[in-house]
């Protein structure tokens, strides 16, 4: 397997960063922390913001710097639709295809969820559930909607990181243990109610 390079995996980081909200919408990337926080240097930072740039997730400020996009709720509304769409589409799939070995690394998360949850770790939560979605996907059984999801800017929810509580997340983990039960069950009508939200 290919290494990764610095530049390659700032960005990876980053950009779960904003996928899973744990940077705020409008909020600016200070590149020196970023750095220090992975272990680069500040031109991969700057080249990976490049690259978030070039995928509609930063935007460049007038004096310098990158930003995390503000969407309006109109454009927040567009990208859950979109997202839906595809994990609808992936649940049906899964319904046939998800294997034994897929359903167990999702409950696994699900009590990783419950535990962040009720440590209020929100930060390690929203990663657990950006994975949690992404095995959904990937339970599916199709690389090629696997791959249109990972690329795909979808946030995780409209919300920051910073408005949640213990409450909200618990209540969020057992939204998805309950599509974990209708994966099991192969109910599929229950799982399209789970994972629908409009």
């Amino acid at each position: 397997m290919a290494k990764i390079n610095k530049s390659e995996q700032a960005y990876l980081e980053i950009r779960k960063m904003i996928i899973s909200r744990q940077i705020e919408s409008g909020q600016r990337l200070v590149e020196r922390t970023l750095a220090d926080r992975f272990d680069v240097n500040r031109a991969d930072i700057r080249q990976a913001c490049s690259k978030l740039e070039g995928e509609g997730l930063l935007v460049s400020g007038a004096k310098g710097g990158f930003f995390v996009i503000s969407l309006n709720p109109q454009q927040s509304d567009d990208l859950f639709r979109a997202r839906q769409a595809i994990e609808v589409g992936a649940a049906t799939l899964a319904i046939k295809n998800a294997t034994a070995k897929d359903i167990a690394r999702l409950e696994e998360i699900v009590e990783l969820m419950y535990s962040l949850a009720k440590n209020s770790m929100v930060e390690g939560f929203y990663e657990a559930d950006l994975l949690f979605h992404e095995i959904l996907v990937a339970s599916a059984q199709s690389e090629k909607l696997l791959k249109i999801y990972k690329s795909a800017n979808f946030m995780l929810t409209s919300s920051t990181s910073g408005k949640q509580n213990p409450k909200t997340l618990q209540v969020d983990a057992r939204k998805h243990k309950k599509i974990i039960q209708a994966l099991k069950k192969r109910n599929l009508s229950e799982l399209l109610k789970q994972v629908s939200w409009f």
